[in-house]
C-alpha cells in the first residue's frame, strides 16, 4: 500500500489462522500467515501461538 493510505489506517494485525488434526501424530497443527507480509508461522500447540500474538500484538503499541 502507498505510504498515504497505510498512514490512515489503524493499527492492527491481520492473519489468517488454520488449525487442523494431525490423526498420525496424535495432534494439532496451527499455521497462522500475516495478511500483510505474507510471512507464515506454525505451531504444535495453542500456547505457543498465544505467546506470538502476544508478542506481536505488545510490539504493535
Amino acid at each position: 500500500m502507498p505510504p498515504s493510505v497505510t498512514s490512515t489506517l489503524p493499527d492492527y494485525f491481520a492473519c489468517l489462522l488454520r488449525i487442523w488434526h494431525k490423526a498420525e501424530e496424535d495432534g494439532w497443527r496451527i499455521l497462522v500467515e500475516d495478511i500483510h507480509s505474507e510471512e507464515k508461522r506454525s505451531f504444535t500447540d495453542l500456547e505457543q501461538l498465544m505467546a506470538y500474538l502476544q508478542e506481536k500484538t505488545t510490539a504493535r503499541g
